[in-house]
């Protein structure tokens, strides 16, 4: 009788065994999973920024020709964007450009306020400089052009200091902004209402 009365207990202790080795099973499956997870990750981040730095590329060679076309590819440089943070604010430049070129001067000077505040990259900063010169020229705000004027040289000094060698895709981009920068300079802003301001314009 003592015995019988110990098999019920004799039984629950080999279920929870069990039970217990099907969790390490699950466990050490769930580890191997997380780390082909991480694995497939690291392999499809290149190809992240490959897409991104494509649109992006796009959404440039468009600023002239189409801005449909520009703010298209620019949208799409920005949703596939993911963690990649350079390739997220290259695309909010370009969609600054393209509500600078429809005139919506408000908009682009918001989104670049945003670059600025949440990047460090130097290069995307020369290039939202730049842009807010244009801005600040149509506008006739000469405090800020000079302001982002002088930014903008000072980080052209820094690289033009520097001795790494410059990304392809950032030599781009120095290359636009220090064109832009010299043209856009070429003529100073005018305050609002000086009946000249139709003039402070750039390609």
């Amino acid at each position: 009788m003592k015995y019988l009365c110990s098999l019920p207990l004799i039984l629950l202790l080999v279920a929870c065994s069990v039970n217990v080795s099907k969790d390490k099973s699950a466990i050490k499956r769930g580890q191997s999973g997380n780390s082909s997870i991480y694995a497939e990750w690291k392999q499809a981040r290149p190809k992240v920024k490959a897409s991104v730095d494509y649109y992006n590329d796009r959404s440039y060679r468009f600023r002239y020709v189409s801005i449909d076309s520009a703010l298209f590819f620019a949208n799409q440089a920005y949703h596939a964007s993911g963690d990649y943070a350079d390739g997220r604010y290259e695309a909010m430049v370009n969609r600054a450009f393209v509500a600078y070129q429809q005139m919506k001067f408000d908009i682009a000077q918001n989104i670049l306020s945003q670059v600025r505040k949440n990047t460090r990259n130097q290069y995307i900063h020369l290039c939202a400089d730049v842009l807010m010169m244009k801005i600040a020229q149509r506008i006739g705000d000469g405090e800020t052009f000079f302001k982002c004027r002088n930014r903008a040289i000072k980080i052209l000094d820094r690289i033009g200091e520097g001795n790494e060698d410059v990304d392809e895709r950032y030599q781009r981009l120095v290359n636009y902004a220090s064109s832009e920068l010299h043209i856009v300079s070429s003529t100073i802003p005018l305050p609002l209402g000086s009946g000249s301001n139709s003039r402070c314009t750039s390609a």
